[in-house]
């Protein structure tokens, strides 16, 4: 609340006016404002402060900037980083993986005679932050091409350069198999955030390489890795074992298979007490739709969704799927299964809330491709399918069982290939569709970002990155109007 206070009282008094000639030129209650100045009272609506804002005559940027801290005065400054957090999570995951950027790096640059460590003794000793690194390049770069690779990691995702290599070597080695043992914070000595900051340092290498396990266990970051730790990171592959600092300036080499085996049976006791933090899959649809349309709810859901397009399947009757759909690749039995699933969506009690972009649902007016959905399952939907499609997600939004807001662009850019479905606060399934060739779903498991991301979807429905329900109810009665 203070923030939301320190930044109305500043904006006053910058302004000239008295607390009594804002609220003449306002029409907020004089009181109110005042309560508003010293941190006794928030407004319950962000029109209360629209209001006042427009009274000041403030730029639309110091607008935007009160109605920021009103959000985040409202909510807690710590709800609210982790609101923006996930937000920009989303934006990073649905950018281009290095895969298609046609990154890779360079093979064979050195080897360990280069350092004077093809050693007769173990362990060696390094102490300069750029030779580990070389070394762990190098390390990776000789586990990653055997064809049976398998690296073991013990380390925080905040060690930058390791996990940029490991994103941009697992393009080259998609099936090698990489588990990595990381400690999520219990205490918030770090921050609230610390363990959404993780998932988004991971989210490359997730994108890069299916086969790469992030797993996470609880304790108190900040008492595990800190300067008084002796050496709590480990790499560890088929021939050696890194032993390093936190800081990445200290680190012991060992190549003693009696060492190595040593190391191997202290990763897989802590790997016994963790869990995964999610499960990434490099996929075809057909797998998408069995993990989420396909899911049997015991009772008729309340969904949320973020999607560019609104979410159109549930409005999809099943003869225009018999219709369209590529019969090659959809079996009759997963086209049952649609049909059961928007059956199940149909019942009168379920809700879906959604937020969608203006442009999304024109693009599938204009062409009849769904883009949630790849482009090789389905012909496009002719004009007459894609109003029947139109006109029964409308019926839904009278009858109350689609809950839609749209996406106001100029504040959350919603990327095209993204999706974000929560059938339930247990239950959150990212959706990336690149092309066709790139479909990858990412199932969020670990339970505080589970929290994170339905808390944004919620959020998202009454924030200001979304139009008010009267704006978007408007905005689809005049696409309704265009083309029925």
């Amino acid at each position: 609340m203070a923030i939301f206070a320190e930044k109305l009282k500043s904006y006053i008094e910058k302004s000239g006016q008295t607390i009594y000639m804002v609220a003449q030129s306002s029409g907020v209650n004089r009181t109110l404002i005042h309560r508003m100045t010293t941190g006794a009272r928030i407004p319950s609506k962000k029109e209360t402060v629209a209001l006042i804002a427009k009274s000041l005559l403030l730029s639309p940027a110091d607008t935007n900037d009160l109605l920021e801290a009103y959000e985040m005065s409202k909510r807690g400054e710590s709800a609210y980083r982790q609101l923006q957090l996930v937000k920009q999570l989303l934006i990073n995951c649905a950018r281009p993986s290095l895969s298609n950027l046609g990154v890779t790096p360079p093979r064979n640059f050195c080897s360990l005679n280069d350092f004077d460590i093809q050693i007769e003794s173990s362990p060696k000793l390094i102490s300069q932050r750029s030779q580990i690194n070389q070394i762990i390049r190098l390390l990776l770069d000789q586990e990653l091409q055997k064809p049976d690779g398998h690296v073991c990691l013990i380390s925080q995702p905040d060690y930058t350069y390791l996990y940029d290599t490991l994103a941009a070597m697992t393009t080259i080695a998609p099936t090698a198999k990489i588990q990595n043992i990381i400690c999520f914070d219990r205490s918030n000595e770090n921050n609230d955030c610390y363990n959404l900051y993780c998932l988004e340092k991971l989210v490359p290498t997730l994108l890069a390489n299916p086969s790469f396990e992030a797993l996470c266990y609880y304790d108190h970051v900040n008492t595990l890795f800190n300067e008084w730790s002796l050496l709590p990171y480990m790499l560890l592959t088929s021939n050696y074992a890194l032993c390093f600092s936190d800081d990445t300036n200290q680190a012991m080499l060992y190549n003693d298979k009696n060492v190595i085996r040593f190391m191997r049976q202290h990763f897989n006791k802590k790997l016994s007490c963790t869990n995964p933090i999610c499960y990434s899959i490099k996929t075809s649809f057909d797998t998408y739709m069995n993990s989420l349309l396909v899911t049997e709810a015991k009772e008729p859901p309340e969904a949320y969704t973020l999607l560019y397009q609104p979410c159109l399947m549930p409005f999809i009757n099943l003869d225009i799927i018999v219709k369209y759909v590529n019969t090659e690749i959809c079996t009759p039995e997963m086209i049952q299964h649609m049909a059961a699933h928007i059956a199940n969506i149909h019942h009168p009690a379920a809700k879906i809330h959604t937020a969608f972009t203006q442009e999304g649902l024109e693009l599938f007016m204009e062409t009849g491709r769904i883009t949630e959905v790849p482009s090789q399952f389905y012909q496009p939907l002719d004009m007459n399918s894609r109003k029947e499609v139109l006109h029964n997600m409308m019926q839904a939004i009278e009858a109350g069982s689609l809950i839609p807001r749209i996406i106001d662009t100029t504040r959350f850019d919603m990327p095209i290939s993204l999706s974000v479905d929560a059938l339930s606060p247990n239950q959150i399934i990212i959706y990336l569709n690149h092309d066709a060739d790139n479909a990858f779903s990412l199932i969020i498991n670990e339970p505080s970002l589970m929290h994170a991301f339905y808390e944004f979807l919620v959020y998202i429905q009454t924030s200001r990155l979304v139009y008010s329900k009267e704006e978007t109810i408007t905005i689809l009665k005049n696409i309704e109007a265009k083309y029925l």
